[in-house]
Parts: structure tokens; sequence; C-alpha cells
């Protein structure tokens, strides 16, 4: 809101878009119901849903012509409280994203965020599958954080990886933990960020190479992504009833 800088008009779209999307999120709820479980000191009821938050990223920093590779997945973990493994040690209140998963029965934060069964490590598994999404940069589309790609940390510190590690003043690269919109929505009270029921969110920060790779490329990507999307949920909360 305070992008909007007292603009009236501004103000009117920027409430306008979260309604938006709290609308879609109530008819989420209507359509596929809720899930309660057990969390310490409470029993927090979520959605039997997913928001899927997309943005672009340029990743000059890692490599300076074409950018990253690397989708970079946000939980609104940092890269330091990602080195806490598992991720469940930090806190067994609600921080981050997946505040509601996190307590479901056979899952755990750990597992969820870059577990082989979480979202990331399931899209690079599948486009590994599929041969890559383009022939001269296997690492286009892997995630990070993933199975494969645990530690941001150790990624954003590597000359290998990470340009700006190299040369006399070496400064470590960026990596995009998950922003406003995956943290008011995280509830369904998205003004009061800590009211309502839960709405497991994940944050995709996608790189040049899938957004400017072309429609085949695009077209692969989302195929995976729909496959590897639907999967996660399954194993959430079963069998989903048809759209």
């Amino acid at each position: 809101r305070e992008a909007a800088q007292e603009n009236a008009p501004a103000e009117e779209a920027w409430n306008k878009f979260h309604t938006f999307i709290n609308d879609a999120q109530v008819k989420l709820r209507t359509r596929f119901g809720t899930s309660t479980t057990t969390a310490p000191g409470s029993d927090p009821t979520g959605i039997n849903a997913l928001l899927f938050d997309i943005h672009g990223y340029t990743g000059y920093d890692w490599r300076p012509v074409e950018g990253s590779p690397l989708i970079q997945w946000g939980f609104r973990f940092s890269d330091t409280s990602l080195e806490t493994c598992p991720l469940d040690d930090r806190s067994t209140g609600s921080i981050g994203t997946m505040t509601h998963a996190r307590w479901m029965v056979g899952h755990s934060y750990e597992c969820l965020v870059r577990g082989p069964g979480s979202l990331a490590s399931r899209v690079s598994n599948l486009l590994v599958e599929a041969g890559g999404l383009i022939s001269d940069d296997a690492l286009c589309g892997q995630g990070m954080p993933s199975n494969e790609h645990p530690s941001p940390r150790t990624m954003m510190n590597d000359p290998e990886l990470c340009a700006d590690m190299n040369g006399p003043n070496p400064d470590e690269c960026f990596y995009y933990t998950g922003g406003y919109d995956v943290k008011v929505h995280e509830r369904m009270e998205w003004e009061n960020t800590l009211g309502g029921d839960h709405m497991n969110t994940i944050q995709a920060e996608f790189p040049r190479c899938i957004r400017f790779g072309g429609d085949a490329v695009i077209e692969k990507l989302a195929d995976r992504l729909s496959v590897a999307t639907m999967s996660f949920l399954r194993d959430l909360y079963g069998d989903m009833p048809a759209p």
C-alpha cells in the first residue's frame, strides 16, 4: 500500500488486486473444502488448495549475460534460516509459508520445502526425465531450494555459480525468499495476517531461460509444473474433486 504513495486510484487498484485474490481463495474453500490438523497450542484449519505466486527475475548477478537459470522457490525463509536442517527445528509456531501443511500427518516443513516430494524437486525431476528445458543448459528450470540444491546460501557463495563472487570485491548473489503476497494471503483474512483459515502459499521466481525461451520451452515447463502441482496436492489432501 505504501507504494501507492497515498494516490487514491493506485490505492483502489491495490485493494482490488488483493480482494480479487481473496475472492478466488474463498471459491477454492467452497469447492475443495478444508482440513483441520493439530499443532502445538492450536488446531489450525486450512484450505485444501495452494496459492502459487509466480514472478520473473533477471539474475544477472549469477550470470551477467543470460541470467541465472534456476527457479528460485520462496517460502519466506531467508537463506540463513534455510541452513537449519531439519527446518522444523526452527520453531513450533507459524513461521514461513505452508503453515497448515507442515502440521498435516506424514508431512514436515523440511520435506515440503526441499525434500524429494517438494514441489521444487518434483518439477526438477520431471524436467530431467524430459531431457531438460534447453539443450545447452541442464540447470535451466532446476529448483533452489530442492532436494538436489538444498542450500541457497551455498549456491549464492559459489564462484562457479555466482558471477558476483568473482573479482576483487566478491559479493554473494541474491535469493528471493518470498514476498508480500505469500505473506498476507497465507491466511484468509488478508488484511490481518494472523486471522482466518490458513492457505498454503509458495512463491516461484522464473529465470530468463524460461520466460524468453520460446513457446516450446514455456509449454514444456507448464506441462511439468501442472503435473508436479497436482501430485503435490494429491499427496497432501488425497484425491481431489474434478474442477
